[in-house]
């Protein structure tokens, strides 16, 4: 593995962690962004195909894991969502991709574990109490997301001082044409 494919595979693990931690810090049935999902959104338009489609599923397992819902639950619905994603979408390289996937997922995340969740426990949830949290989900986790990527492209451009120019070459080519 080369040096910068294990550095970006650790920033992203780092940041992943830092995803949990905060969404274990503040309550899940606020209409707060989503972290963990809004990370998974990054990594899935960074890779889209199997690759990406795996790790978004690894994140639903994750946040199956802090949770205390069913387990496996987040895993099928994150995994099913991400392949949905990218057969909708297709390759993912505009800027709004980011967003808009984080919106899919964190609202499909939401919806479908709580209407899952009810059926295994014979409730009946409150649909318009459900479709407002998650559409306001939705749209902190979007918005997140777009100010992340604002925030890391301006960085990156910041940063980037342009071709390195490389020192001049001086040759004897027109002394030797003049010398003839």
């Amino acid at each position: 593995m080369p040096s910068n494919r294990g550095f970006e595979v650790a920033a992203w693990l780092g940041l992943g962690y830092l995803s949990a931690v905060l969404q274990t810090a503040f309550d899940a049935k606020s209409a707060g962004p989503h972290w963990m999902l809004a990370v998974a959104a990054g990594w899935l338009t960074m890779h889209p195909g199997p690759r990406g489609v795996l790790g978004v599923a690894a994140i639903g397992l994750v946040l199956d894991a802090v949770g205390n819902g069913r387990l496996g639950l987040h895993l099928a619905i994150c995994g099913a969502l991400a392949a949905a994603a990218i057969l909708v979408l297709g390759p993912m390289s505009r800027w709004w991709h980011r967003p808009l996937v984080a919106a899919g997922l964190a609202f499909g995340d939401a919806m479908l574990f709580e209407s899952l969740a009810s059926l295994s426990l014979s409730t009946r949830p409150d649909l318009l109490g459900l479709l407002r949290t998650s559409a306001a989900t939705a749209a902190w986790t979007a918005g997140l997301l777009a100010a992340a990527t604002l925030m890391t492209t301006v960085g990156l451009r910041l940063l980037d001082c342009g071709p390195a120019t490389s020192a001049l070459r001086l040759n004897n080519r027109w002394n030797r044409l003049t010398n003839a």
